[in-house]
Parts: structure tokens; C-alpha cells; sequence
């Protein structure tokens, strides 16, 4: 569950931890009267973080009474200014919550909308581990007569992984430069597909809308387990792959929730509409008869996100 005020600068969630993050400016944070933390970025030191667990006995009665009555302020307050009730949207399955949360919802069903490209250039990929990585795994070293991976080697893996995602992001708007037939003016547009590459077909799913992370979980494991299910492709052979890209609510003050039981850790950021969070899987089936899965993952995100640091 997200809110979606337009009106005013604080911003709220509750995730599928049951907790409840709240995103709130200086003067909000300081009439509310709950602890949280100060945003770490120099431009945006005034906007607080509270993170509030919402499972049972997870505060102490106290507590959770105290909690109340601030939220329930806040409210009030809202009101006296004009502000009205929030907008939320929220995900819900209809096998297991029937009826309506609110008594003004409006129900949008996300449903699965299918295209496909003919006849277009398709990449051959070749999926391999990051320089750095393998010769990790090696321990190369002089004497052995391996050498450390030098800045050519990186630099040739990241334009590889960078033209492998930069496809399967034209291949998701189904853009026209990926055509076998297409003749564009290069003064107008220009784009080289990988090498080696194939012409073929491809189809896209896409649901657009709140999706649950349940839903989008099942997505991947259905994806990457059909994927080991095909055999193994022989020498010469087109290697079958999929990919799956996410797009994250920027306006969220949540990002990237750990695997980790704590509800009170993660990391924070600022929520916004001119936001970017996007994730994309690519995955491919693996040499030999282990029927393996070989993939890359890549991560965009934009400024004000502490995922990586």
C-alpha cells in the first residue's frame, strides 16, 4: 500500500513486512513527535525517515497507543488544512481479499497484454563472468603465467553487457530499428544490433499497474524454470533466453528490501516523481548437460538512493 498525495511533500507505505515507512519533511517529522532518522543526503537534511512495525506484540502496548494518537494528529491536522483524506493505491488478490479495502476504491485489474515482433535482428548472447570475477575464481598469478585482468578485458565486457541491455530495451518499446528490413536514414537514427546476432521472432508479456513482489517472484520462477526444462542447445545452435525488466515506484520511500528478518533495516531514499529505480534480468539457458541457468542482472537507479551505498 502507497499513498499517492499529490498535495503536500510526505509520502508513506506499508510493505509485505507489515511495516510502515514513513518519508516526512522537518515540520511533519517534529509535530509528529515519533523517533526516525534524518535522510543522509546534504541537499534533502530535511526530510525523516520512521519506520513502524505494524505485526502484533512487535511494540509494546504503550507504544503502540502513543504511535496511534500521533498518526491519528496527523490526520486531523491534514484535515484542518485542506488536505482531505490521502490517495492510496494498493495490490491486492481476489482469491484471498475479495471484497474492497475502502469504500470509495476504484478497482483496476492488471492484466497480461501480449505482442510480438516478427523478423527481427535477435543477439546470439554469450553470457560470461566479469574479468575481475573470473580471474578471481583462477588466483592467477605471474608466476603461473596468467596475467590479472587488464582494462581492455573490462572495458570489452561492459560494452558487451551494455549492447546486450541496450537491446532488450528496444525490444520491450518493439522499436523499429530492430527490423530486418528496416532502411532508416542514419542522419535520422542509428543503431547496430549485437554480433553475432540471428533474425527471428520474439513476444513480450507486460502487466502494467501495482503488481505484488508474490506475483512478480512467480514470474521469474516460471521464466527460469522453463528455461531449464529446454535442452540443452549443441554447437551452432540458437540459444533460447528471456528477459525481465521491473520498473520500481520512485514515490515510494521504500527500495530494495533485504532477505534479512529485521524490519528495521534497509535502505533509504528519496522519494520522487522524476525517480529511477529499474531492474532487468537476463537469463539464458547454460553449457553442457547440467541444465544450468546463465545470467546477468542490472540495476538503474537514480540519485538520492542509498541501494548501493
Amino acid at each position: 500500500m502507497l499513498s499517492n498525495d499529490v498535495h503536500g511533500d510526505d509520502v508513506w507505505c506499508i510493505d509485505p513486512r507489515g511495516l510502515l515507512t514513513l518519508l516526512v519533511t522537518k515540520d511533519t517529522y517534529e509535530r509528529l513527535g515519533l523517533v526516525g532518522r534524518r535522510l543522509p543526503f546534504k541537499a534533502h537534511k530535511d526530510y525523516f525517515v520512521i519506520r513502524l512495525p505494524l505485526q502484533k506484540n512487535a511494540e509494546s502496548v504503550a507504544n503502540v497507543a502513543r504511535r496511534n494518537e500521533a498518526l491519528k494528529a496527523w490526520d486531523a491536522r491534514r484535515e484542518r488544512e485542506g488536505l482531505g483524506a490521502w490517495n492510496v493505491v494498493y495490490n491486492f488478490d481476489e482469491s484471498t481479499l475479495p471484497g474492497l479495502m475502502f469504500s470509495k476504491s476504484q478497482v483496476r485489474e492488471v492484466v497480461c497484454q501480449m505482442t510480438k515482433s516478427n523478423d527481427v535482428h535477435i543477439p546470439l548472447p554469450s553470457l560470461r563472468h566479469h574479468p575481475s570475477t573470473s580471474q578471481t575464481k583462477a588466483q592467477p598469478s605471474i608466476s603461473d603465467g596468467q596475467q590479472p585482468a587488464n582494462d581492455d578485458d573490462v572495458e570489452d565486457w561492459n560494452l558487451e553487457m551494455a549492447e546486450l541491455f541496450e537491446w532488450v530495451g528496444m525490444a520491450s518499446l518493439g522499436s523499429q530499428r530492430l527490423k530486418a528490413n528496416d532502411r532508416v536514414d542514419p542522419y535520422v537514427a542509428l543503431y547496430e544490433y549485437p554480433s553475432p546476432s540471428h533474425v527471428g521472432n520474439i513476444t513480450r508479456l507486460r502487466w502494467s499497474g501495482l503488481i505484488g513482489s508474490t506475483f512478480l517472484q512467480s514470474v521469474i520462477d516460471i521464466a527460469l524454470a522453463t528455461m531449464k526444462t529446454l535442452p540443452a542447445p549443441d554447437s551452432g545452435m540458437i540459444k533460447p533466453f528471456v528477459a525481465i525488466t521491473a520498473h520500481s515506484c520512485s514515490t515510494s520511500p521504500v527500495t530494495y528490501i533485504p532477505p534479512s528478518p529485521s524490519t528495521s533495516d534497509g535502505p533509504t531514499r528519496l522519494a520522487r516523481v522524476d525517480g529511477e529505480d529499474t531492474w532487468c534480468l537476463f537469463a539464458t539457458s547454460g553449457a553442457g548437460e547440467a541444465q544450468g541457468i546463465d545470467f546477468a542482472l542490472v540495476e538503474s537507479l537514480g540519485q538520492y538512493d542509498t541501494r548501493w551505498g
